[in-house]
Order: C-alpha cells, then sequence, then structure tokens
C-alpha cells in the first residue's frame, strides 16, 4: 500500500521547474505525477500509479489518455531535459564528461505494443519478444553519472510505410550528433563491441576532423584488421605474435555500484598501429589477473584515437562503461523501465523519460549529501534514495495528522488531504 504525500518534495519541485515553464498546467501535473509514481509506487503501471492518487485525484481513464504525448512533445521533454541537464552543477562545473552508449532489452510479449519483436538475448542465450533502446549516459570527470538520452530501436519488420528503418549503430551516430548541440562538455566516449565497429569509429573521426574532438577507448572483435609492418592481418593473428614477456603490470581503480573504489590488476601490451580509413591509433590487449592470481587467458583488445593515452587512461575510459549497466539495472529494479502497459509509441517512450527522469533527481539526492544526514543515513544507491524518500513521506503524513489532531479538523478534511475516498464517495463508485 502506497501512502499519500503530505506535500512533493521541495528539491523535487525545483528540479522540474523548466518542466512547469515550458509545459501547460496540465501536461505538467500529469508528468509531475506519473514521475513521482515511479518513484514512490509499489506497482509502477499506469493503473497502480493512479490508485496510488499521490499529489492529485483523477480518474485512471483521464490519466492514461494523457500520457499519450505526440511524437513531438516527447521530443519537446527530451529537449527541456537535456537543456536542463546542462545547467546543473554537477555537469556546469566539471572540465568534461565522458559519453557511453549501449542498449537495454526490456522483454515484452504483447504483439501490438509498439517496437516489440523477437531478439535474441545474449544473456538467456536465446530468442524472446521484447524493446531495445539505445541509451546514452554521461560521466563528468568528478564521478557524476546520468542518462542523457535514448532512442527506441524500430526493428525493420516492425517498420510502417512512412517510418524510415534505422539500425542500432545509426541511432547513435544520430545521439551523438543530436547531443552535441547542447554543449555538454562531450570529450570521451566509450561503448561495447557492438557499437565500436569500423564504421563508427571513422563517424567519429569525422567529427574530430570538424573541430568537435572527442577521444575514445573501446573494445574491438577479434577479426579487427590492424596494420602490422608491411601486412594487414587480424588483431587476434598479432596477439598470437606476442611473448608473455611483453606484457607489463598495469594497476587501475574503479568504483563499485555502492560508490566504494577497487583495485583491478591487468597485463597490458600497447603498441601504436594503423586502421584502414582512420589512420594511426593505439591498441592495448589487456588481460585481467583475478584475485586469485590467475591470468585470464581470453585477452581484450582495445583501440585509442588518443597516441598519447597509457594503458592506465584507456583502461579507466573502458571499464567506466559498466555504469551504465548500473542504469539499467536500476531502471528494471527501481524505476519500472519494464512496467509499461500502453502500445502506442507516445506513451510507451514517455514512460521511459519518467524514469529517466526519475532516475537523474534520484542522483542528485545522492550527490548531494545534506539528505540521509540528518538521519545518520549516507545515501549511496538509487534504491537506498527511494527508501529514504518513502520513510520522510511516512513521517510527513505522521506530522499531519498530529497537527490535524490539535487543530480540530474533521475527519472529512484529513480525507481530502490524505486523498482518501469516504464511505459516501465509495458507495458512489
Amino acid at each position: 500500500m502506497n501512502l499519500p504525500l503530505t506535500r512533493v518534495p521541495a528539491d523535487f519541485t525545483n528540479f522540474m521547474m523548466p518542466f512547469r515553464e515550458r509545459l501547460s498546467e496540465p501536461q505538467y501535473k500529469k508528468l509531475e505525477t506519473y514521475t513521482l509514481g515511479l518513484i514512490y509506487s509499489e506497482n509502477k503501471t499506469v493503473e497502480g500509479i493512479g490508485n496510488a492518487r499521490l499529489t492529485h485525484t483523477f480518474s485512471n481513464s483521464n490519466y492514461s489518455h494523457s500520457l499519450d504525448f505526440k511524437c513531438g512533445e516527447v521530443d519537446k521533454l527530451l529537449d527541456i531535459y537535456i537543456t536542463h541537464l546542462r545547467y546543473i552543477p554537477e555537469i556546469k562545473t566539471a572540465e568534461y564528461t565522458r559519453l557511453i552508449v549501449d542498449d537495454i532489452l526490456l522483454i515484452k510479449e504483447g504483439d501490438k505494443i509498439k517496437f516489440v519483436s523477437s531478439t535474441f538475448d545474449h544473456a538467456k542465450q536465446h530468442h524472446v519478444k521484447g524493446q531495445k533502446i539505445v541509451t546514452f549516459y554521461l560521466i563528468t570527470d568528478k564521478g557524476h553519472c546520468f542518462p542523457v538520452y535514448f532512442e527506441f530501436y524500430n526493428p525493420k519488420k516492425c517498420c510502417k510505410s512512412n517510418e524510415e528503418f534505422k539500425t542500432k549503430n545509426q541511432l547513435m551516430r544520430e545521439g551523438i550528433e543530436h547531443l552535441l548541440k547542447y554543449k555538454l562538455k562531450i570529450r570521451e566516449w566509450t561503448a561495447d563491441r557492438w557499437y565500436s565497429v569500423l564504421s563508427n569509429l571513422v563517424f567519429i573521426k569525422r567529427l574530430c576532423d570538424d573541430g568537435k574532438t572527442i577521444f575514445y577507448s573501446v573494445p574491438v572483435k577479434s577479426d579487427f584488421r590492424i596494420r602490422d609492418g608491411n601486412k594487414w592481418v587480424e588483431v587476434k593473428e598479432f596477439y598470437s605474435t606476442l611473448s608473455d614477456d611483453m606484457f607489463k603490470d598495469t594497476e587501475v581503480e574503479v568504483r563499485s555500484y555502492n560508490g566504494k573504489k577497487k583495485k583491478r590488476k591487468f597485463k597490458t601490451f600497447r603498441k601504436t598501429v594503423r586502421v584502414k580509413k582512420i589512420g594511426r591509433v593505439k591498441l592495448l590487449i589487456t588481460k585481467e589477473i583475478k584475485e586469485d592470481g590467475i591470468i585470464d587467458e581470453k585477452p581484450t583488445y582495445l583501440v585509442s584515437n588518443n597516441l598519447n593515452w597509457d594503458a592506465k587512461k584507456m583502461l579507466v575510459v573502458f571499464l567506466s562503461r559498466w555504469q551504465i549497466e548500473v542504469f539499467h539495472r536500476e531502471g528494471k529494479v527501481d524505476l519500472g523501465f519494464g512496467d509499461c502497459q500502453q502500445r502506442k509509441e507516445e506513451g510507451v517512450t514517455k514512460h521511459f523519460f519518467s524514469a529517466l527522469l526519475a532516475n537523474t533527481f534520484l542522483r542528485l539526492m545522492l550527490y548531494r549529501s545534506n539528505y540521509g544526514e540528518k538521519y545518520g543515513v549516507p545515501l549511496q544507491t538509487v534504491g537506498e534514495a527511494i527508501r529514504y524518500l518513502k520513510v520522510d513521506a511516512s513521517r510527513n503524513v505522521v506530522k499531519f495528522l498530529c497537527g490535524a489532531v490539535k487543530r480540530n479538523w474533521c475527519l472529512e478534511a484529513i480525507y481530502s488531504v490524505l486523498r482518501i475516498s469516504t464511505q459516501r464517495e465509495v458507495v458512489k463508485s
């Protein structure tokens, strides 16, 4: 059961101010309620959020209808959000940011739901029905992390006659070009092997040639071709010519999910090589040394367009990619990424946008130390931030009830503030 909110948190209201200024009042109230519902409600479907009645009274039918934003309005929401993100202190004061790109799979069974198709689940190693979303994530030089953009992947067989099919790599390239317009200080980029294909590396080179310098450290597949001396070879062939004594020990420090730092050790080999259509790049071959001292036999091949980066810097940039996996897990576990029951494109995209918005607000709670201090509990994860807000909401309900009793409020007035149906209203319904 969800306790009603006697008041919306002041910091949430401040965070949402850019939306209040640019949306109509009904649009803003629905967006506010939906985003709060993804934070506070146990049931994160439209019906569950509607029944929770967190901020004001409405009918579920009207609420569901209000989620049908037109595509242009969803784009408007993203524009407001990204512009707002640019001016928050954590990004405004950053020297630079790193962009991470990956995709997330949301399991969906309904054939009539937009973007749903049969796709291969690499975790389960078999085909499932679901939606794939290309997500973009920012990390500042101080370690602050925020989701910044997303695009739903529409499979070719699902595209209508008036819809243009775009691959996930096309969506990534268009997303990067779109984000560069907002001056988010993007100077570094990393992704997994799917997005580090040659066409994407050529795309980054074109951006650099146009004065939009972005350095990367990305993994490539074992058949990625490089020029070694006078011949072109695959990186796995080049690796087979190396001896163990050519690898050096490298130690890097990374952050775990709860913010704690952890040291990881690698055997590394680094060399400048040539790649077709790109030119000179730095190749780094790594093998992780596990905690028991055993060296991983399967190497990872990284390439970077910054020839001055050492092995440690290339590893730090590449290993930061796990942060977007944290965002995906937070979204699925805490914010209802997969709970959307709407079928139309507008409702599906707005649900994901609201979850992205909620995640950013919760992350700001983690980075601003005043939260939790009065209870002596520092916040380290999005889940802990949600639990803190729920406890705070419970305290506010108790404070309200105590004040109402002191002021001799009647039951009907208390029911009204808490949005609890009276017996007469229940009978009428």
